[in-house]
């Protein structure tokens, strides 16, 4: 419970300065506060290949959006797999076997139970 209290305490002391601090940047640009985040933002652009100034059509979304996919399910599977070694794991569970592993990454990554709800209960 006093997770939960932290964790909206945080969220609404930060609500009214991150979002005074987002308008500023999507209307004026960066704000002179926070002219030191334009550097890291060009630096992560020039990692990543990313022309900011490029626009990005369908194919290339697409393209992006199944590559951001299979990257996450990549790691959750892989996060299952050294979990034995991982902190924070008091019951000492071992690796989870790589079909279930798979079957649990996809499941989060598209955000889907397996039980049929009343939406798509046929």
């Amino acid at each position: 419970m006093l997770e939960l209290v932290l964790l909206l305490l945080g969220a609404a002391l930060s609500a009214i300065p991150l979002g005074t601090y987002l308008a500023m940047v999507f209307s004026e640009g960066f704000p002179k506060k926070g002219r030191f985040l334009r550097g890291i933002e060009h630096l992560l652009y020039r990692l990543a290949g990313i022309d900011p100034a490029a626009e990005m059509d369908g194919k290339t979304y697409i393209l992006a959006f199944v590559a951001f996919h299979l990257v996450g399910i990549a790691a959750l599977v892989l996060l299952q797999e050294v979990q034995q070694w991982l902190p924070l794991n008091p019951q000492g569970f071992g690796p989870v076997r790589w079909d279930i592993a798979l079957n649990t990454a996809v499941s989060f990554v598209t955000n889907t139970t397996g039980k049929p709800t009343p939406a798509n209960k046929r």
